[in-house]
C-alpha cells in the first residue's frame, strides 16, 4: 500500500428533505439557506504567490483568493472525531515545510472554478477551514506520516479540510482534490440536488453501495465493475466497456468516493496536465454518462466562471477522444 497516495475520508453526512428553489435559495427543512454572494469574475492576479512572500503573507492570499481560513502551526484543531476513534494530529511548525504546503495547496485549488469554494460556506458552520497539520493517529495509534494524507468532514461545528503535511510540507494534489470533491458532494446535498435515486440509475442493476470501508482495505471487493485494479495504476483489466462503473472499486464503497474518484482523472489532468495513468477512462459509456450528470449537477447547483466552466468541458472533451 502506498499510504502517501491513498485518500482516506471522513464522511459524517446527515440526511435531510430539502428541495431546489429559485437561483440562490434553497429550501431545507422549511428553512430558506442563501448561497453566498460571490464574484466569480473577479480579477485573483493580486493574490498570486511570490517566491519572496513570507508564510504570512502566502496565508493571507489564499485565503482572499478562495474565501477560505488556512490554519497552521500552533493554531490548529488537534483531534478530530471518526467513528468510534478520534484522529489525533500533531503539530507541524516548520516554516519552509509550511511554505511549501501552501504553495502546493493553492496550485490544487486553483484547478476549481473561480467562485466554487466560496460558495460552499453557509451561515451554520462558515467558510471552509483548511488545517495544514503534523503526522495523525488514530485511537491508540502513534500519529505517522502519510497515514491520513487528507481527510474531511460536514460536522455541525464547521466544515474543514485536513491535510497531512508533516513530510516536510509534501502535499500529492490529488488529495486535495479529492476531498474538495467530498466537500462540493456535502453543500450540493445539502441543497437537494444529487440525490441518491438520481445516482443510482447509472450504476449496475441491482447494485448497492458497500458502506464499509474495511471491506476494500481487507480487499472484499470484487473488480468486476472496474476501469483499473489499483489507484494509480494503468488497466489491465479487460472487461466489455459496457461493464465498467467505477475508477477502481475503492468507488463501490459508496456514493461519494464513487464521484471523487470519478473526477480524479480530469482533475488530475487539469492539475498537473497528466493524462497516462486513465487515458481512455472517459470513453466508456457508463463513465461518461456519470460525469456528464455530475457536471450538469454542478453548474445547475453553483454560480461558476464561465471560462472556466468552458476549460473543464475542453478537457473531458479531450480525454473522451479516442
Amino acid at each position: 500500500m502506498m499510504a502517501a497516495l491513498l485518500s482516506s475520508a471522513v464522511i459524517t453526512l446527515t440526511a435531510c428533505n430539502s428541495k431546489p428553489q429559485e437561483a440562490g435559495t434553497t429550501e431545507v427543512e422549511g428553512t430558506t439557506i442563501e448561497m453566498p454572494k460571490v464574484d466569480v469574475n473577479r480579477d485573483l492576479s493580486q493574490f498570486e504567490l511570490k517566491e519572496e512572500d513570507t508564510i504570512r503573507e502566502m496565508e493571507a492570499k489564499i485565503e482572499k483568493k478562495y474565501d477560505i481560513d488556512v490554519v497552521y502551526g500552533n493554531d490548529i484543531r488537534t483531534r478530530f472525531d471518526e467513528e468510534e476513534d478520534d484522529l489525533r494530529a500533531t503539530v507541524y511548525t516548520d516554516e519552509a515545510g509550511i511554505k511549501t504546503a501552501l504553495q502546493t495547496l493553492d496550485n490544487a485549488l486553483k484547478v476549481l472554478p473561480r467562485g466554487l469554494i466560496a460558495q460552499i460556506a453557509d451561515p451554520k458552520r462558515g467558510i471552509l477551514k483548511i488545517y495544514l497539520l503534523g503526522a495523525v493517529g488514530q485511537g491508540e495509534n502513534e500519529p505517522e506520516s502519510g497515514a491520513y494524507p487528507a481527510f474531511t468532514d460536514f460536522e455541525d461545528r464547521e466544515l474543514f479540510l485536513a491535510i497531512d503535511i508533516s513530510l516536510d510540507g509534501f502535499i500529492n494534489p490529488p488529495d486535495i482534490l479529492h476531498e474538495m470533491t467530498h466537500v462540493i458532494d456535502f453543500k450540493m446535498q445539502a441543497l437537494g440536488h444529487l440525490r441518491e435515486e438520481d445516482w443510482n440509475k447509472f450504476n449496475p442493476e441491482g447494485f448497492t453501495y458497500y458502506i464499509d470501508y474495511e471491506k476494500y482495505y481487507k480487499n472484499e471487493i470484487p473488480k468486476d465493475y472496474s476501469y483499473t485494479e489499483f489507484h494509480y495504476v494503468p488497466r489491465l483489466l479487460e472487461q466489455d466497456p459496457n461493464d465498467v462503473y467505477f475508477l477502481y472499486n475503492y468507488a463501490e464503497i459508496n456514493a461519494w468516493e464513487d464521484r471523487a474518484t470519478l473526477l480524479e482523472p480530469l482533475m488530475i489532468y487539469k492539475a498537473l496536465g497528466n493524462n497516462t495513468i486513465a487515458p481512455d477512462f472517459y470513453t466508456f459509456p457508463h463513465i461518461r454518462a456519470k460525469i456528464d450528470y455530475l457536471l450538469k449537477e454542478v453548474t445547475n447547483t453553483f454560480e461558476l466562471n464561465a471560462e472556466d466552466v468552458a476549460s473543464w468541458k475542453q478537457s473531458l472533451e479531450k480525454m473522451s477522444s479516442k
